[in-house]
């Protein structure tokens, strides 16, 4: 996937209040990883494990809790390691609201393998694994792999149980469409549709891996 180090991010502040629907002590990240097909006009919800081609585009959105950490991670086929989305430098600790953040549309180029997709929402913030991913970026040959062997090991550790983390989400009833409180009147995907939610206690990791396929191989 070709990403652009200066796109441009979508984010919308929303009114004041609060989950309803989860206990204080929990924490809410609701997304949408949506996938537009070369051959189609219309953006769908994909799942964990399908295939994409090159010339493919795929569009995360994701809200949350303003008062939280909100990263979206991704790892192309060659290792190497983007920060797509962080709202750190808009996060706001005393506040309560919902924020609603987008890495805009991206498309999928050559090479081909395996795309992995991290989508975390903590209660605080993911310095060491910011640090690491900038290092990454700043490095090449060797010193790129062996901080790419780093940002693996951070992952591993901060989704060990005693983190108190979450990976398990499930799929709306209907897509909620960014900003609002409330489902839609029907199932249609938006640029703006939120499709899953997961419920974490102090930090929710997802992690989504897409087979990336030429389009010699379709």
């Amino acid at each position: 996937m070709h990403v652009k180090k200066n796109f441009s991010i979508l984010l919308l502040l929303f009114g004041s209040f609060i989950y309803s629907e989860i206990n204080d002590s929990k924490i809410l990240l609701q997304y949408g990883v949506l996938h537009r097909s070369y051959k189609n006009d219309d953006f769908q919800s994909i799942e964990s494990g399908a295939s994409v081609y090159d010339n493919d585009e795929i569009r995360i959105n994701v809200q949350f809790a303003d008062s939280l950490a909100c990263y979206i991670i991704y790892q192309d086929p060659e290792d190497n390691v983007i920060l797509l989305y962080n709202s750190e430098e808009s996060v706001d600790s005393d506040s309560t609201s919902l924020f609603f953040g987008t890495t805009g549309t991206q498309m999928f180029f050559p090479p081909s393998g395996e795309e992995t997709i991290y989508l975390l929402l903590s209660k605080n913030p993911l310095n060491k694994l910011e640090k690491i991913i900038r290092d990454l970026n700043n490095s090449s040959g060797m010193r790129a792999k062996k901080f790419f062997k780093r940002f693996l090991l951070e992952i591993e550790k901060i989704s060990k149980p005693q983190k108190k983390i979450s990976n398990i989400s499930a799929r709306l009833d209907k897509p909620v469409v960014g900003g609002v409180s409330f489902r839609g009147d029907d199932d249609d995907i938006t640029l703006y549709s939120l499709t899953h939610e997961a419920v974490g206690v102090d930090l929710i990791l997802k992690t989504l891996t897409l087979n990336h396929l030429s389009l010699n191989k379709e």
